[in-house]
């Protein structure tokens, strides 16, 4: 996940919004998230969102349908943020492409790192360093032009003091 490896979770919990992880990826997916357990991440702020018995079975079955698309975390992800009419979060094209067609708001960490910036929620220069980290990991999913061009447009406005740090 994209968002530990630019050092902005804890500011990411300062939104005026509410984060919600599928239980299945507390479980299974998220135990991979560098200095940062399941727990660790639930224990910060993050909720941890379940389906019931209805949604289960709708995520098994966008399992089925795309299959070759989509893992069954991101089925689950998908159906919680389709029941729960929520945004959903995520840097995969795929993902993000089924949920548009589905008509589920969805959006990404650059959009995320706009809003904490809107909301004054993190130092700029903390932000500066969070997308330095992102255009420096070769491993990171988020399309390299645009975290430059977001870095060059922060580095002008802070060059002329147009942000508030």
């Amino acid at each position: 996940m994209d968002l530990t490896k630019s050092g902005l979770v804890e500011a990411t919990l300062r939104l005026p919004f509410e984060f919600v992880i599928p239980d299945v990826m507390a479980a299974e997916e998220l135990l991979d998230l560098g200095q940062y357990s399941a727990d660790q991440l639930l224990t910060l702020g993050f909720k941890e969102g379940t389906l019931d018995g209805k949604g289960v079975t709708k995520a098994f079955a966008y399992a089925g349908e795309f299959r070759a698309e989509l893992s069954r975390q991101d089925c689950f992800a998908l159906t919680l943020a389709e029941v729960q009419r929520c945004i959903l979060m995520t840097g995969d094209r795929r993902l993000r492409r089924v949920a548009e067609n589905k008509d589920i708001e969805v959006h990404g960490l650059l959009w995320l790192i706009d809003l904490m910036i809107e909301h004054q929620v993190v130092p700029l220069a903390e932000v500066l360093t969070g997308l330095e980290r992102l255009a420096a990991d070769p491993k990171v999913r988020l399309p390299r032009k645009f975290v430059n061009e977001r870095l060059q447009k922060l580095c002008d406005q802070t060059e002329v003091g147009n942000v508030t740090e």
